[in-house]
């Protein structure tokens, strides 16, 4: 009796997982809403059965099966478990009621019910209504949807239209629902270099990357079980490193396609060129009309422009054949017909069409055979930059200094745009609203801005320069607010204006502005670490280092070391950290100045403590207590403290690492008063707790914690804090708990695409019910864990152990039912 009374828990507790894994709600609620739908008064009697008793009414057993079945998609086989570990009698007829279909035949499937699939789309939302094209969307639609045909690039210069064409087909698929995991917008305007493309990629997805782990490998072991459209934008400058990673994702995700738009192609094998030529123009003697009075695909743009622009505007029967030679002259480019159509505020449009006849220079293209007719894209913007008023003018200039968008804050103080000055450009179509307070040029025309402002170099200088200084005083102004719980905000709009941010620090580096890269370490290190970007940090700092305009043997050069080892720290490429962190202490100790050289330490026993080197960590933080330069930064001196603690606490010395703990909970609280260091404080206090055996003290730091993480609103702490809480409860014997912490964490997991901690999330439900009692899954999950390349080594390990003298499933095999959703998402 007691053993079926213990396989029914098991069984119920299987089905409230379930429901929970299905609609994302703790576990208490779940209990409550099947006991209130039984008619109980809310979830006792399910936490009561679940341990070990089973219900004395017939009735309740049915009114169980029938919530548990309609919300767990619970199948046959359950079923038939369940009823008779309930001591149920004749169980056929009411196995019969819940699965009619298997009356006839009573065939089981055995295989894995098909679930429902996460989909992501971030296809960018439309401006204005999408003209013409409709021949080519329909071709590059049948192209890619054989299954030869891997990836296509659209080919064409800028202001055909690539980018618009390329989100038009996504889109198509899309309706279609021809990727069952979505569709996914890549824009690499801003990247400039092909090592950034993978975290391009990764923040198009939402997915968080382990530092100790190669980025690309990473988005190709998320997208070998995914079904995904890519569009990757504006490729051209990331052609020759960039190339081959493309091709390493089509050779080694086998359900992905991609799209390219590029200035020019890529020379792949399994590339399939797609050239774009202008908008269909129709006969332009005709007036831009078609056979069949209808306008062509130009025409047709050009009326649209001309109707936002002036809705007022009538057209009449001159402005039909100017609008036919306005098509024919500029090739049928988008980006020209928008610009010509804004000038209806000051021209007609016969007037118009003579302007752009009026002997400007021959079409610029990337295309060699253009008819020499076409007048040019240039000629375009000569025309709309040369009709607006002086002020204007150099208004439009000095806006091109910007990259990626900028705010109208500072487009006031850098460029001396005003809201006036803003919405008359808006009204022109030469400067772009792209969100609230957020605006951008079209790539085109920043560049053809950018080439009159470099010709005017004192205009360009001066420009350069407050560009240079406004986003350093504000990188500055905000870098001791990033720890506290506004940070998330502040990461947010560090990330708006990032092209802004790193443009900044170039141009410091260029002139030799030695004095902004001082002020702007701190603040692009926080920003780096914090947001997850370390490798973009590498790049940054070692553009510094590298650069031969930074004094050797000089503070700031130890400075740069120090940071630039801090992520590749976090990079978990030890051997260059080291060496970095060790030039700085060999400077600091030559130049006798050791103000760096507490941090230069706090990184340098990270690694040695994480390499087992215990002694030597101990050995550097007790020099670092011995300086006045630690205890003169709280910061320093709360960090020495906490990595004290962390070490004694790894050496078996727990009385030392909770006095140590103390002193750095003081220190945070009326030094540093950063939200963020009290966050890191207990969560580290509850490690300490955790491997002295303390798991009541464990669970209660981690608790603290992973609340103080949610109100910083920083998601990566909290789900790795609840994982710890997870494995504190799983020793303290209270393993329904710590599955109910695992499966939260699981799912915050998922939400931020954190491979590495849903392997570890997932390895964790493999050793507390009801996984545990499933021999062959936990096996299974253990060697998925073991096999996965984002596994971290603690992890890793933890999963050979229990794999020790068995065999191993084969990478990516599944016999699980209800967890084939979460293998597939982990693989």
């Amino acid at each position: 009796m007691a053993e079926s009374a213990d396989r029914f828990a098991q069984l119920l507790t299987e089905a409230i997982y379930q429901i929970r894994l299905h609609e994302h709600k703790n576990i208490s609620i779940v209990q409550d809403e099947v006991g209130y739908a039984i008619g109980r008064d809310g979830g006792s009697p399910i936490e009561y059965w679940r341990k070990g008793h089973v219900p004395k009414e017939r009735e309740e057993v049915e009114g169980l099966v029938g919530v548990l079945l309609g919300r767990g998609k619970m199948d046959e086989s359950w079923l038939a478990d369940f009823l008779d570990a309930a001591g149920y009698i004749m169980p056929q007829p009411l196995i019969d009621q819940h699965f009619p279909d298997l009356v006839e035949t009573k065939v089981i499937d055995g295989g894995s019910k098909p679930r429902p699939v996460d989909r992501i789309s971030t296809l960018p939302l439309a401006p204005t209504p999408f003209v013409g094209r409709q021949a080519e969307i329909d071709e590059v639609y049948e192209l890619m949807s054989g299954e030869e045909c891997r990836l296509i690039t659209l080919l064409g210069p800028g202001g055909i239209g690539k980018t618009r064409l390329a989100v038009e087909i996504g889109r198509k698929f899309e309706e279609k629902n021809q990727f069952e995991n979505g569709i996914v917008f890549v824009p690499l305007a801003s990247v400039g270099r092909a090592a950034e493309i993978a975290s391009a990629i990764a923040q198009a997805l939402n997915l968080q990357l382990s530092g100790s782990q190669d980025a690309m490998n990473q988005i190709i072991g998320y997208l070998q079980t995914q079904r995904l459209l890519l569009i990757l934008d504006n490729f051209e400058r990331l052609i020759d490193k960039g190339a081959e990673q493309i091709a390493d994702v089509l050779s080694q995700a086998p359900n992905i396609k991609i799209i390219v738009t590029s200035r020019e192609r890529l020379n792949l094998r399994w590339e399939q060129l797609f050239p774009l030529e202008g908008l269909s123009s129709g006969d332009h003697k005709t007036g831009g009309l078609q056979e069949g009075s209808a306008y062509s695909e130009a025409a047709d743009l050009f009326i649209g422009c001309v109707e936002r622009a002036q809705p007022s505007y009538a057209l009449t029967a001159d402005d039909h054949h100017a609008i036919g030679d306005i098509c024919h002259m500029v090739a049928g480019f988008p980006l020209a017909l928008e610009l010509a159509a804004s000038w209806t505020t000051m021209l007609s449009i016969p007037e118009i069409a003579a302007e752009i006849n009026s002997g400007m220079d021959l079409l610029e293209t990337s295309r060699t055979d253009m008819p020499e007719r076409h007048r040019s894209l240039r000629a375009v913007c000569d025309y709309s930059i040369g009709a607006l008023d002086e002020a204007d003018q150099a208004i439009f200039k000095q806006l091109s200094i910007f990259r990626g968008g900028f705010s109208r804050q500072a487009a006031l103080k850098i460029a001396g745009a005003d809201l006036m000055a803003l919405s008359r450009l808006l009204d022109k179509s030469l400067v772009r609203l792209t969100g609230r307070n957020r605006y951008d040029l079209h790539l085109i025309l920043r560049q053809y801005g950018y080439e009159l402002l470099v010709e005017d170099n004192a205009q360009y200088q001066r420009v350069s320069q407050a560009h240079m200084s406004y986003y350093n005083a504000r990188l500055v102004e905000i870098a001791p607010d990033l720890g506290n719980f506004q940070h998330m905000e502040l990461l947010q709009d560090v990330g708006e204006d990032l092209d802004n941010v790193r443009k900044m620090w170039q141009n410091a580096i260029g002139y030799g502005r030695l004095d902004l890269i001082d002020r702007a370490a701190d603040g692009m290190m926080l920003y780096f670490h914090m947001s997850g970007r370390f490798q973009m940090g590498v790049t940054e700092f070692s553009a510094a280092l590298e650069s031969g305009k930074i004094p050797a043997d000089s503070i700031l050069q130890i400075r740069l070391l120090n940071r630039q080892g801090l992520m590749h720290l976090r990079l978990n490429q030890a051997a260059e950290a080291m060496a970095l962190l060790n030039d700085a202490v060999s400077i600091s100790r030559k130049i006798d100045n050791d103000v760096e050289i507490p941090m230069s330490h706090n990184f340098l026993s990270t690694i040695y403590y994480s390499m087992g080197r215990n002694e030597q960590a101990l050995a550097l933080l007790e020099e670092n207590l011995t300086m006045e330069s630690n205890k003169a930064d709280p910061v320093f001196e709360s960090s020495t403290l906490n990595n004290l603690g962390t070490v004694s606490g790894r050496m078996g010395r727990y009385d030392q690492a909770l006095k140590y703990l103390e002193e750095a909970e003081a220190v945070y609280r009326d030094k540093v008063g950063q939200a963020w260091g009290l966050a890191l404080f207990y969560q580290i206090h509850g490690d300490v707790a955790y491997h002295a055996g303390d798991y009541e003290g464990a669970e209660r730091y981690f608790q603290v914690a992973i609340e103080t993480y949610h109100d910083l609103g920083y998601d990566m702490g909290k789900c790795t804090s609840t994982i710890q809480l997870a494995e504190s409860l799983k020793m303290a014997k209270r393993p329904i708990e710590a599955a109910n912490e695992f499966h939260d964490a699981l799912d915050l997991a998922d939400q931020l695409h954190a491979i590495p901690l849903m392997l570890r999330a997932t390895l964790g439900l493999a050793q507390v019910p009801p996984l545990r009692h499933n021999e062959d899954l936990v096996y299974e999950i253990a060697s998925l864990v073991e096999a996965h390349p984002a596994s971290e080594d603690e992890v890793r390990k933890n999963a050979s152990s229990l794999l020790a003298g068995r065999p191993r499933f084969p990478y990516g095999h599944s016999n699980g039912e209800w967890l084939v959703d979460i293998v597939k998402r982990i693989q």
